[in-house]
């Protein structure tokens, strides 16, 4: 794909001449659900435009499917993730079929995909093989239905790879969200089709592992992401000269709220996220904005 070709054919909704594109979420949580409206408002209005939310188990997928048929914008995933592999019924692929499945119209903004899935193997108390196998059926699934697939992966890459290799690229693409891995990870990834996508661990200063793996990313596979509610950015002395003059493009500068007060995040602190990207790559913040949003768009609504 070429970026700065497709560039042009990106929507905004705000005058700064570009909007941002939260990779990987997850809205449905019960520490934040009950303030939906309030994150979405906060989302528009910080220059927000494409959220991926993700479910993560069974019990989760009702309340993704719901936040993708009410609100513009949302892109959902449904998938087991490794934490919950012991948590699924017996039925458990058949009701994934289902919510993948739904009639195109049941779904706002787009067609769904397959996340959040994959391998933990920092967590010893989860069976390593059971999340295998889970793994394996559900990108068997997004294989045979030509979707893309958002993956967790800790401590499990040599796994990642001999499965990719023995079930073929994924053809439709992926992203390895909130990547963690080292920089030698990022070509075979690249090759096997995937998209690398940071969360907020970037914006930490010491976080030297992550910002060499940033540095190695081809510009036509970034993507950024928040976790929300997870991984909270690093939010510098706001008082400082210093850090008033790194954070003097946010769109909104009253952008820490209530949830992010009380330790929780969510997809209007994206900013910190491309903030800290646009530093360490040496590039402006509109770039960052633009050239992940146009890469996200090329992933999950080609």
């Amino acid at each position: 794909m070429n970026t700065i070709k497709n560039i042009n054919n990106l929507s905004v909704n705000n005058n700064r001449g570009f909007s941002f594109f939260d990779a990987h979420c997850h809205l449905q949580e019960p520490e934040i659900i009950w303030d939906i409206d309030g994150i979405i408002s906060r989302w528009k209005e910080n220059s927000g435009n494409t959220i991926v939310c993700c479910g993560t188990k069974e019990s989760d997928w009702q309340a993704v499917a719901h936040i993708a048929s009410t609100y513009n914008n949302i892109i959902p995933c449904f998938g087991v993730h490794p934490w919950f592999v012991e948590d699924v019924s017996e039925k458990w692929f058949y009701d994934l079929e289902k919510y993948i499945n739904l009639q195109s119209n049941y779904y706002k903004y787009s067609k769904p995909f397959i996340g959040e899935i994959g391998l933990d193997h920092v967590l010893k108390n989860i069976d390593k093989k059971k999340q295998e196998i889970i793994f394996k059926a559900q990108l068997g699934m997004a294989k045979e239905l030509h979707i893309p697939v958002s993956i967790h992966i800790r401590k499990g890459w040599d796994i990642l790879i001999k499965i990719i290799k023995h079930i073929g690229p994924i053809c439709d693409g992926g992203v390895i969200h909130s990547y963690s891995g080292s920089a030698d990870m990022i070509p075979i990834l690249e090759k096997y089709g995937f998209y690398i996508s940071f969360s907020g661990s970037v914006t930490h200063p010491n976080n030297k592992k992550v910002q060499k793996s940033l540095k190695k990313v081809s510009p036509e596979r970034l993507l950024i992401e928040t976790d929300s509610p997870a991984i909270l950015p690093y939010y510098p002395d706001l008082e400082s000269e210093n850090q008033k003059s790194i954070y003097s493009d946010s769109p909104n500068p009253k952008w820490t709220t209530k949830l992010f007060q009380i330790g929780l995040n969510e997809p209007c602190n994206i900013f910190m996220v491309a903030t800290a990207i646009s530093k360490i790559l040496g590039i402006s913040l509109s770039e960052v904005a633009l050239r992940t949003a146009c890469n996200g768009k090329e992933l999950f609504l080609k």
